[in-house]
C-alpha cells in the first residue's frame, strides 16, 4: 500500500507538471480560427478588384469594336487590366497562404488542446486514486492500532490461562496423591475377601418355539401343493375340453382320432401341457425350499454360545 501511494503521488506530480507545460505552450498558439473568418478579411478588397477588372474588361471589349489592339488607349487599358489581374492573383495567394497557416495553427492548437484535456482527465483520476489510497492508509492505521491492542490483550489472557492451568495441575496432582494415600490406608485396614466367580445360568434363546416353525412350514407346503394342483387341473381341463369339442365337431375323422395315438397338433398341445406342468412343479419346489430355509433360520443369540 505504501508503494502504491508513493507511485500515485509521483504520477500526480508528473501530470501536474505536464498540465502546466501544456497550458504554457497553448498560450503561445493562437486560438482556433475558422476558415471563413480568414477569407472574409480579404473579401472587400477582392470584390473591389473583381468589379474593377470586370468594368475594364467590358470597356476593352467596347474599345476593340472601334480601335485595334495597337491603339494607345487599348494598349494602356490592357496594361492596367493585366496589373489588376496580377493584384487579384497575389491577393488570392495571400489568402490561400493565410488559410494554410491558419489550418496549421488550428491543427497545432487542436493537438495541444487534446493532450491537455487528456492530461487533465488523467490528473483527476490520479488525484481520486491518491485520495482513496490516503483514506485506505488512514483506515489501515486505525485497524493496525486495534490489532495491536487485541494482540496485547490476547497475550495477557494467554499468560493468565497458563498460570491457571499450572495451578489446576498442581491441585490435581495433590488430589491424586491424597486419593492414593486414602486407598492404600483403606486396603490396609480391610481384610481381603475371597474371590468367587458366579456361574452364569444359560440364557434361553428368545423367540417362538420350534414346533411353531414346523407348523408354519407344513401350512406353507400344503398351500403351495394346493395351488400347483389347482393350476394343473385347470390346464388339463382346458386342453381336454378343447380336444373333446374338436373330436365331436369333426365326426368324419372320429374313428381315425380314436385309433391313432394323436395328430401332430394334438401331440404338440399335450407336450406343451406337460412342459407347463413341469415348470409349475419346479416353481412349487423352489417356493417350498425357500420357505423352509427362511423358517428354519435361527439367529445366534448373545450368551448362547452359538
Amino acid at each position: 500500500t505504501a508503494a502504491e501511494l508513493e507511485k500515485t503521488q509521483a504520477d500526480v506530480a508528473g501530470l501536474e507538471a505536464a498540465e502546466k507545460l501544456l497550458r504554457t505552450r497553448l498560450k503561445d498558439v493562437p486560438e482556433f480560427i475558422d476558415k471563413k473568418e480568414v477569407t472574409s478579411i480579404r473579401d472587400p478588397e477582392r470584390v473591389a478588384l473583381e468589379r474593377e477588372i470586370g468594368m475594364m474588361q467590358r470597356q476593352l471589349d467596347a474599345m476593340l469594336k472601334t480601335y485595334t489592339y495597337k491603339h494607345p488607349e487599348v494598349v494602356a487599358l490592357q496594361t492596367n487590366l493585366l496589373v489588376k489581374k496580377r493584384q487579384l492573383r497575389e491577393l488570392n495567394q495571400r489568402v490561400d497562404q493565410s488559410v494554410k497557416s491558419t489550418k496549421e495553427q488550428n491543427t497545432q492548437y487542436t493537438v495541444l488542446k487534446g493532450k491537455l484535456d487528456d492530461t487533465v482527465v488523467r490528473l483527476q483520476i490520479a488525484r481520486s486514486s491518491l485520495e482513496s489510497l490516503r483514506k485506505n492508509e488512514a483506515t489501515l492505521k486505525g485497524r493496525i492500532g486495534v490489532l495491536r491492542k487485541l494482540t496485547e490483550a490476547h497475550r495477557k489472557l494467554k499468560a493468565e490461562l497458563a498460570a491457571s492451568e499450572k495451578t489446576h495441575l498442581e491441585r490435581e496432582t495433590a488430589l491424586q496423591a491424597k486419593k492414593k494415600a486414602l486407598d492404600a490406608a483403606t486396603l490396609a485396614a480391610e481384610p481381603v475377601p475371597e474371590i468367587n466367580t458366579p456361574v452364569k445360568a444359560p440364557t434361553k434363546p428368545v423367540g417362538p418355539p420350534r414346533s411353531l416353525y414346523l407348523v408354519g412350514v407344513l401350512i406353507v407346503s400344503l398351500l403351495a401343493a394346493r395351488i400347483a394342483m389347482s393350476a394343473a387341473f385347470r390346464m388339463s381341463t382346458r386342453f381336454g375340453s378343447a380336444y373333446e369339442l374338436r373330436r365331436i365337431a369333426d365326426a368324419s375323422v372320429a374313428a381315425t382320432i380314436r385309433a391313432v395315438p394323436g395328430t401332430k397338433a394334438d401331440r404338440r398341445r399335450r407336450r406343451r401341457k406337460r412342459i407347463k406342468l413341469g415348470w409349475m412343479l419346479v416353481l412349487t419346489g423352489v417356493v417350498i425350499a425357500a420357505a423352509l430355509m427362511m423358517l428354519s433360520y435361527r439367529p445366534e443369540l448373545p450368551g448362547t454360545g452359538g
